[in-house]
């Protein structure tokens, strides 16, 4: 197919800028065996629009593209290509910003029809999202934060209900609000995006310059996040664990649903994993009543906290270390490794990589 050609002229502020530009594009054209054209072409689209691949492509193929419903057809991209991670997580995990967006500039529908096309599969995917809310609510520590945020999975678990019985009467904003509120939950779980898809496809929002700016500059911004990072080394001091000691109430019991010797843990009746004693040694697993440890963990005190009461028991029962393991499901696969480090893990040269050692 033979490339059109499209001709735009510039008025630049003064003569000087002008020959000053010419010159430098001449020089890269000549350098590079190029055309003037192609190198302005170039620099513009540097200028205009993001370094991130990903980014860039959702401005220009969705954001300033041509078609009608630019910032619906945008949000809907971004949630569902988010979608395209592995072992059901998320590609990225940092778009509360997008949806915070969705909820300041919704413009419609009103209210669910019940008749959306897209509503039997968002309803499945709220079933799980409401399912992770109330787990991770029943898992959290601070007893405060747990006693306010049962009141707001409560009333989420109504909504939910009604969208199943009454759709009529539930606005779709009200979906975001939902996922804003909970966001630190959902991490980089892939079900999430699927339903901000689906919201997407049955939502408008607010389509005029300002809001293209807005969605633009959110999109470059997040999409910073979205490059490889090379690690660093974290030079946070380690945190005294004893400092952390009866910050909250542990409990350590054998239950009947585990085999003998693997004890479940409960700090402030929230479960926090088991125990099991391996080789004299302390062994601390990941529960499978903790959908998000990250979430119930993101708070390096109330972690510190519960590693504190753990060592102490540690140390009244004689074993000589505690022990984590970055296995699948183990906490030091999970939780951030530099809070890890923090309140003491570490690795042993003589020992298994994938063991992190606290004595």
């Amino acid at each position: 197919m033979k490339q059109t050609k499209v001709q735009k002229n510039f008025n630049l502020s003064n003569q000087k800028i002008k020959d000053v530009i010419e010159k430098r594009c001449t020089d890269l054209a000549q350098k590079n065996n190029q055309s003037t054209s192609f190198i302005l072409e170039e620099k513009l689209m540097e200028g205009l629009f993001p370094m991130n691949i990903e980014a860039k492509e959702l401005t220009i193929n969705y954001l300033y593209s041509d078609e009608p419903n630019s910032i619906k057809n945008t949000l809907d991209a971004a949630f569902k290509n988010n979608n395209a991670g592995t072992g059901w997580k998320a590609v990225h995990n940092n778009f509360l910003p997008l949806v915070i967006f969705c909820k300041k500039y919704y413009k419609g529908p009103t209210r669910f029809t019940g008749k959306e096309q897209e509503l039997p599969h968002l309803i499945d995917q709220l079933d799980l999202i409401i399912k992770r809310i109330d787990n991770c609510v029943n898992c959290i520590i601070d007893i405060q934060e747990r006693s306010f945020l049962s009141d707001k999975a409560k009333n989420a678990m109504d909504i939910l209900k009604k969208l199943k019985e009454s759709p009529e009467v539930i606005k779709p904003n009200h979906i975001f609000e939902i996922i804003a509120d909970f966001f630190a939950m959902f991490d980089d779980w892939s079900i999430v995006y699927r339903a901000l898809g689906d919201l997407t496809e049955i939502c408008t929002f607010e389509e005029n310059a300002d809001t293209r700016i807005e969605l633009f500059n959110l999109l470059d911004e997040l999409s910073s996040d979205w490059e490889p990072k090379s690690p660093e080394e974290d030079d946070e001091k380690i945190l005294n664990n004893e400092f952390y000691l009866n910050r909250v109430n542990l409990k350590i019991m054998q239950e009947k649903r585990f085999a003998d010797g693997c004890l479940t843990v409960y700090a402030n009746d929230a479960c926090v994993g088991c125990v099991t004693a391996v080789l004299g040694n302390l062994t601390w697993q990941k529960s499978p009543d903790v959908d998000n440890p990250r979430y119930q963990f993101k708070d390096v005190d109330i972690f510190a906290s519960v590693v504190a009461e753990l060592k102490k028991y540690k140390d009244e029962h004689s074993y000589k270390y505690l022990v984590i393991d970055n296995h699948r499901g183990g906490y030091a696969s999970v939780l951030d490794l530099d809070m890890i480090r923090r309140v003491g893990f570490r690795q042993l040269p003589d020992d298994n990589p994938a063991l992190y050692f606290l004595d």
